[in-house]
């Protein structure tokens, strides 16, 4: 549909039932397909920052659900405290997580912090006591054979806090 212009020697053309001079199309082409691409960037860098937050999600309700294993804490009970719905977990287990408010998020993050936490400190006071009998031992002259019977937990005294597992 374009046509020429005896006078300029420019093209014309009627795009949408507007008359444009092909300088003009041209710009409007350009804008369209800058547009086009802003908006599939977008789409990209949208779909990457889910992916990276589901992760992050993905990896608290693991760490909530190995934390609760090694301190026999009950799951839904934590999952209740963090105000996540109990089907959350097993939508973990169906990896069909799909969305989480930034609220929820926060929360069980804060939530994983606190289940560290204790791990460390009940570890902390398992080995305080380890160390306590083992100065009870000495001082009483335990033999060596009695004391077998104890070494699982008195090899705790040695044992870093991420060696603990379930």
């Amino acid at each position: 549909m374009a046509k020429s212009s005896a006078m300029s020697g420019a093209k014309d053309a009627t795009v949408f039932g507007q008359r444009h001079t092909g300088s003009k199309l041209l710009a409007k082409l350009k804008f369209w397909k800058l547009s086009d691409l802003l908006i599939s960037i977008i789409t990209v860098v949208d779909i990457i920052l889910s992916n990276v937050s589901l992760q992050k999600i993905s990896d608290n309700i693991k760490s909530i659900h190995e934390f609760s294993d090694v301190l026999s804490v009950d799951l839904s009970k934590t999952m209740d405290e963090v105000l996540i719905h109990p089907s959350l977990c097993s939508s973990f287990a169906n990896s069909q997580l799909n969305n989480i408010s930034d609220v929820s998020s926060s929360r069980l993050g804060e939530a994983v912090n606190s289940l560290k936490q204790e791990k460390e400190r009940r570890l902390r006071k398992l080995q305080d006591l380890a160390s306590i009998l083992i100065e009870l031992w000495n001082t009483l002259d335990t033999p060596a054979d009695e004391r077998e019977r104890f070494d699982l937990f008195t090899a705790l005294i040695s044992i870093k806090v991420d060696e603990v597992t379930a």
